[in-house]
């Protein structure tokens, strides 16, 4: 076995013993929800694109309140794994914090895989690494680590 093959069998035997021991209601791969788009939400403005698809603010069709962030992630060519993307969505439903931006919901359609989450204004923490790098601050462990208190504070 090469490098990546046997990183990949040791990703797969994970997987797999994770799936046993994995609680029945937690999401696994090909367990999404299959939903159109356009019949869920109003896209109201592109925020953002990157490799692996696009970012946008949008509004929810079926009943008025908050707007929310829906990412588009292209499943042709995807550089993420989806059953990595799963993962983390599975992770970041666990978390319930003020200062981070709940997932509400994950679905697909034959093209995309969308995550749908409450919308968060004034960056993230490749535009604050990006703002320290201006003023010459070294992104430390313990640099990371005041922010990140910071923000479970």
């Amino acid at each position: 076995l090469d490098e990546l093959e046997a990183f990949q069998l040791v990703k797969f035997v994970l997987r797999r013993a994770r799936d046993r021991m994995m609680p029945s209601n937690v999401m696994r791969v090909g367990q999404l929800p299959r939903k159109d788009l356009q019949k869920e939400f109003e896209l109201v403005k592109k925020l953002g694109a990157g490799g692996q698809g696009a970012v946008y603010l949008a509004k929810e069709k079926t009943r008025s309140g908050p707007e929310r962030v829906v990412k588009f992630f292209t499943k042709a060519g995807a550089q993420l794994a989806l059953d990595d993307l799963k993962e983390e969505v599975n992770i970041l439903r666990c978390l319930d914090h003020p200062a981070i931006a709940r997932v509400l919901d994950i679905f697909e359609d034959p093209q995309n895989v969308y995550l749908v989450a409450e919308p968060y204004f004034g960056g993230d923490l490749t535009d604050l690494m990006n703002k320290a790098a201006k003023h010459n601050v070294q992104p430390t462990h313990e640099w990371l680590g005041k922010i990140f208190r910071q923000i479970l504070e």
